[in-house]
């Protein structure tokens, strides 16, 4: 096995976290997805979309940033839609765009610097209930706090941060890559509370709907089976596939794995990780410096560090 393989680093994703070889970095891009529990079962729900833009940024660069997006919502604003309704500081290091969709439709755009990361959290609000919007979306940002690594560590973490309070959805998108192994692409999916999938990953993959059988692919199963991941019953699929025509094929490992579990909560949610990995059967490709029992121990290596992140409470 490559040394390359053997030392690894942590991050977290929701409230467990992945251990991944050190080159690997978490991608910019990172994107999630909230809606905040009501207070009465008549309240308007509230979705908070938040992305990772950018880590590595400092103060002046950010600035410059909320610049060129005010200049950006301005330029395309027309006559009836788009419009920049308002535009200020709030908070520390924050800045506030409200828009003007159409008619009573607003988006409220909050652009924040954490540390040294940008984030954007969005909500979209209709029949100018703007100012109940932005008031519940003030208090899920007021719950944001640096991620770090004490004893609390029982908020959903999203990169350079951990979102806390109660939540009816919290899933969140987050990818990895590493420029000492190109072509090699790791993507986890986590949703706190979504029920499991009428099929299961297996039933999905190898069924009588699955895409493989529909095109009689040239593909190899390499594993599958169940297994057990962070006190959660889950299943994987491990194979490759070969894509292309004539002197341009070449082989695409892909591996999925996904938590089975009948009562959704905090500490059982549904977590789908997946690996796709090229390896080019021609020289007029790039090569792939991993080989395939490489690539496999990678996998294995990645999915088997999964842990939660409360336990360490």
């Amino acid at each position: 096995m490559s040394n390359k393989l053997k030392d690894v680093k942590t991050f977290c994703i929701g409230r467990h976290s992945i251990a991944l070889p050190e080159s690997f970095v978490s991608s910019d891009g990172l994107t999630a997805v909230f809606i905040p529990v009501r207070a009465q079962s008549d309240d308007e729900e509230i979705e908070i979309q938040m992305s990772l833009v950018r880590s590595g940024i400092s103060r002046s660069d950010f600035q410059n940033l909320i610049n060129a997006r005010k200049a950006e919502i301005v330029s395309e604003a027309r006559e009836r839609t788009g419009i920049l309704r308002e535009s200020r500081k709030i908070g520390g290091i924050s800045h506030l765009f409200r828009i003007q969709i159409i008619d009573t439709s607003f988006l409220t755009e909050v652009h924040s610097l954490i540390g040294d990361s940008y984030y954007i959290a969005q909500s979209t609000s209709y029949q100018n209930k703007f100012p109940e919007s932005e008031k519940k979306l003030q208090y899920f940002l007021d719950n944001i706090k640096p991620s770090k690594n004490g004893s609390d560590q029982s908020g959903f973490c999203l990169g350079e941060i951990d979102v806390y309070g109660q939540s009816e959805r919290e899933y969140a998108k987050y990818s990895f890559s590493s420029s000492d192994f190109p072509g090699i692409f790791l993507g986890v999916e986590y949703d706190t509370y979504v029920p499991d999938p009428e099929e299961s990953l297996l039933q999905r993959l190898n069924g009588p709907s699955s895409l493989l059988r529909a095109f009689a692919a040239n593909n190899k199963v390499l594993r599958k089976g169940e297994l057990n991941i962070s006190s959660m019953q889950a299943e994987e699929w491990l194979s490759w596939i070969i894509l292309g025509d004539g002197n341009a094929k070449y082989k695409k490992y892909g591996f999925a794995l996904e938590t089975m579990r009948r009562n959704p909560s905090i500490g059982q949610p549904q977590i789908h990780v997946e690996l796709d990995a090229k390896n080019p059967l021609t020289d007029n490709l790039p090569p792939t410096n991993l080989s395939e029992a490489e690539i496999i121990s990678l996998w294995d290596s990645t999915t088997r560090s999964i842990r939660s992140r409360m336990s360490a409470r």
